[in-house]
């Protein structure tokens, strides 16, 4: 825009006056063409060339091209009498082209000008936050910069630190208060197990108080596994300690846990096994995913058959139950939903959903065509699968 204003401003103001001029001390001298600068051609009207007769008077420049070459001409109408002036040499064209270096050449070293000075004035700005970025990165639990500066990086600095600093200590009590919460439970579970061995031993031929007791048994195992695993969840996944664990006897274990959900339901509960599958995991964590998901088959399955199949790298879990509706899939692993859902399967697969994450797997809900539910536990942590004859269990 400034190359085309500088272009207009000289033809207006520069080019256009002095070529009219000219053309009027042309006619003022009775047309002696002697007295007519060099480069310049003047004609009147009888002796305008022919090319040229088409060019009407008009109050400004006009551009045309003589033997190759572009000129730059005046027609004007003075004393009724047609005239034409010519810059043959391009004059003013230099003139014009001149500006236009100098112009370009300004803003050139506007532009470098600028570039350099913005680069020098915000490398105190990047600086710190470079080292900011690099401190963050160390992955230290406290963060402490080595900014000291009063400006708004270091006042930015300093505001990171305390709320880091704030977050682990709300980190660390949160541990703390698992890890206390969690041996204090023990304890008296641990009491409540050993009370029910001793009743156990006792009740010998009362069939009806010996379920109950062994119904107590189920729950205290059940509750002291649970505290086991979130313990394990309150933890950084780093600090976890893995095992080589395999699928295969974990679901053997949980299966017959469940077993005593399904007394006098005609459901069959059939397990597949086609690979032997080792993970390093935890075993605690992995024994309450299925426990969960065993369970709400069981509970939601009064006729039919329950279906494990067990693949060398997700772990299928079908059903015949009621199944879960549309509306309750969307949020199904979700914690508050499950809190006033009125599907009967509460946090159980929130937590399910929880340890999944932990343990870097992945799991997927899909209803089968014939109804129920089937759940499907993708592994991600394989180590060595093993393929064996699959055998059945009924």
């Amino acid at each position: 825009m400034i190359f085309r204003f500088s272009e207009e401003f000289i033809e207006e103001y520069l080019i256009y006056p002095q070529l009219s001029f000219e053309l009027n001390r042309f006619v003022k001298s009775q047309q002696n063409i002697d007295i007519s600068p060099p480069g310049m051609s003047f004609y009147n009207e009888s002796t305008i060339p022919t090319s040229l007769k088409h060019f009407q008077p008009q109050n400004n420049l006009q551009e045309t091209e003589i033997e190759g070459k572009e000129v730059t001409l005046i027609v004007a109408n003075i004393n009724g009498q047609k005239y034409m002036v010519i810059d043959n040499k391009s004059i003013f064209e230099d003139l014009e082209s001149a500006i236009e270096i100098i112009l370009i050449l300004a803003s050139f070293f506007s532009i470098l000008s600028a570039w350099l000075f913005s680069k020098l004035s915000t490398r105190s700005v990047i600086a710190p936050l470079s080292i900011m970025v690099k401190e963050i990165e160390s992955d230290a639990e406290r963060l402490h910069f080595s900014i000291t500066s009063t400006d708004e990086i270091g006042t930015l600095a300093r505001a990171i630190e305390e709320r880091n600093a704030r977050l682990q200590d709300f980190l660390e009590r949160e541990r703390v208060f698992s890890s206390d919460t969690s041996h204090e439970l023990r304890t008296p579970l641990t009491v409540i197990l050993g009370a029910t061995e001793v009743l156990l031993a006792n009740l010998t031929g009362q069939p009806k108080l010996l379920n109950t007791v062994n119904r107590i048994k189920r729950t205290t195992i059940e509750t002291t596994e649970q505290v086991s695993a979130l313990l394990l969840l309150s933890r950084s996944p780093e600090r976890l300690s893995y095992s080589t664990v395999q699928i295969e006897r974990l679901i053997q274990e949980q299966r017959h846990q469940c077993e005593y959900l399904l007394e006098s339901k005609p459901v069959s509960f059939n397990v597949h096994i086609q690979d032997t599958v080792e993970i390093r995991s935890q075993p605690e964590l992995i024994s309450v995913v299925l426990r969960n998901l065993f369970k709400n088959a069981c509970q939601h399955t009064e006729q039919g058959s329950i279906s494990v199949q067990l693949c060398k790298d997700k772990l299928i879990i079908e059903d015949t139950g009621s199944g879960i509706g549309s509306d309750s899939q969307v949020l199904l692993f979700d914690r508050s939903n499950n809190a006033s859902s009125q599907t009967g399967y509460g946090f159980g697969l929130s937590i399910v959903k929880r340890i999944i994450d932990q343990l870097h797997w992945n799991i997927q809900f899909e209803t089968p065509h014939q109804g129920g539910s089937r759940f499907i536990v993708f592994f991600m942590m394989l180590t060595k699968p093993h393929h064996k004859k699959a055998p059945q269990f009924g």
